[in-house]
């Protein structure tokens, strides 16, 4: 016998019969692997059948999943998109309301449910109705939440679907849809909405009203405000003062004034609480009338007798109105009793201001408020700085050369307003430099001539002629007017 022949033969009789059981091992345990994927797999299909079979039952399943509205007339269907969920999101939403009998247009509520439900922001909203359309009251819940979430196409394309199916709007999803369109500025499909609405027999409550009219108001469309504010009276709807200084805002913003005297009228007959919107409409309407002693009468009573303080923002009308008509001194008064509520004028009121200042004459003050204005010094109220015009510190600054203020107030300014980085002109900071420097001369020299004026007199009133001091006198003035 051969050495392999001995070797094969010792290894059989130590093994025996194991080799075999390693085979059948491996084999058992690739079945159990295809046993465990096999059944993943069609479980995984069990659990999709039910939901095919329920979906197949839609009126005009194509099997891929698109839906056919087929109306019982025999005319052609009508394709619709795909699957709610993606569509709310889109441009188009799916016509799930079919027509049916008697001109009725119902939705299938376990379609409209199972359709619903896939999408996890709609689960709350879809509950079961009593409303004589089934299917209508899950669209408007979906047409709000969708407003809700500032997705104002695909809420409108809710409501539309609701129209086209013989449904109509109700009121809460009118208000929350016209608040969502106020919000986006997209007041153009607000209005068209409310109009169909109107025209469908839905009467909106005030809540519709009001955020209509304060989102025309907030875009600038005075006209259509004014036009539904007098529809809402029409219809019995008492306004609140929010309302009202909306509509009287607008109204002052773009100087309507005779639109401001009826709304005041429409606040005054409601016996509604003024605000500080109020206030202002109403002192610029007194400006248009020419009256500054009943504005400031009214400045001081209204706050007063209803209970609120002045604003900055009519503290600034005020100031403005007293330096249209000239009042500078009623107009620095004003800006004192607005330091002492704790309001800061803006940059208009400001520049007011210091044009009231230097039209006075009270040079220092101008100044002063133009540090306060920009924050130039560590002053009373260096919060934030306000930055007023350019051409209103140039002309100050012409002001203060004009008048001989160059070297004391006007150089030192022109040094922190270029320590602040304000812009000014190059031609501006020259004359004043210039200004500055030519005015210790122009001071001796001033000096000079007073001393010789009054030399000259004293010699001449020593004289034993009566009638020379007034000849010295008339030679004087012909000195000086040369």
């Amino acid at each position: 016998m051969t050495t392999a022949e001995s070797f094969c033969h010792t290894s059989q009789e130590v093994c025996g019969d194991g080799l075999p059981d390693i085979f059948d091992l491996q084999e058992t345990a690739v079945l159990t692997l295809a046993f465990i994927l096999g059944w993943f797999l069609f479980r995984l299909i069990f659990q999709l059948l039910p939901a095919l079979s329920r979906a197949a039952k839609l009126k005009g399943t194509d099997g891929m999943g698109r839906c056919e509205m087929r109306p019982l007339t025999g005319a052609e269907p009508e394709v619709t998109s795909t699957k709610a969920c993606e569509e709310t999101k889109g441009d188009v939403l799916p016509r799930l309301l079919a027509p049916r009998q008697g001109n009725a247009a119902v939705l299938d509520q376990t379609s409209a449910r199972q359709i619903h439900s896939s999408c996890e922001e709609c689960k709350v909203l879809i509950e079961s109705s009593s409303d004589p359309l089934p299917g209508q009251e899950s669209h408007l819940a979906l047409a709000r939440d969708r407003a809700r979430h500032q997705d104002i196409l695909g809420s409108a394309n809710c409501i539309e679907a609701v129209r086209r199916a013989g449904g109509r709007v109700d009121q809460r999803t009118l208000r929350f849809f016209v608040t969502a369109c106020a919000k986006g500025g997209m007041m153009d499909k607000a209005i068209a909405c409310f109009q169909s609405a109107l025209l469908e027999g839905l009467a909106p409550d005030f809540q519709s009203y009001s955020a209509l009219v304060r989102g025309l108001c907030a875009a600038g469309q005075l006209d259509q405000a004014t036009y539904f504010f007098y529809m809402m009276l029409e219809k019995g709807h008492r306004p609140d003062g929010l309302l009202a200084d909306a509509l009287l805002e607008c109204c002052v913003s773009q100087s309507h004034l005779p639109l401001v005297e009826k709304v005041i009228a429409v606040m005054e007959d409601f016996e509604l609480r003024p605000s500080n919107s109020t206030l202002a409409a109403h002192i610029r309407l007194c400006f248009a009338r020419g009256e500054l002693h009943q504005a400031l009468q009214m400045f001081k009573e209204m706050p007063k007798q209803f209970g609120f303080t002045p604003n900055a923002y009519v503290h600034g009308v005020l100031i403005s109105t007293c330096y249209s008509f000239g009042q500078c001194d009623s107009a620095l008064q004003v800006h004192q009793s607005m330091l002492s509520c704790g309001c800061r004028p803006d940059s208009r009121t400001y520049e007011c201001l210091i044009r009231c200042c230097f039209a006075v004459g009270h040079l220092s003050q101008a100044v002063a408020l133009v540090d306060e204005a920009l924050a130039l010094r560590g002053g009373a109220v260096p919060a934030r700085r306000t930055f007023i015009d350019a051409r209103a510190v140039e002309d100050l600054l012409a002001t203060l050369c004009r008048r001989g203020e160059a070297l004391r107030l006007g150089l030192p300014l022109v040094k922190r307003l270029q320590a602040s980085n304000f812009e000014i002109s190059e031609a501006t900071v020259a004359a004043t430099a210039r200004a500055a420097e030519a005015a210790p001369c122009e001071r001796k020299q001033r000096r000079v001539e007073f001393q010789h004026w009054r030399d000259f007199g004293a010699s001449e009133g020593a004289s034993e002629d009566p009638e020379q001091p007034a000849l010295a006198g008339w030679k004087l003035v012909v000195a000086v007017g040369g």
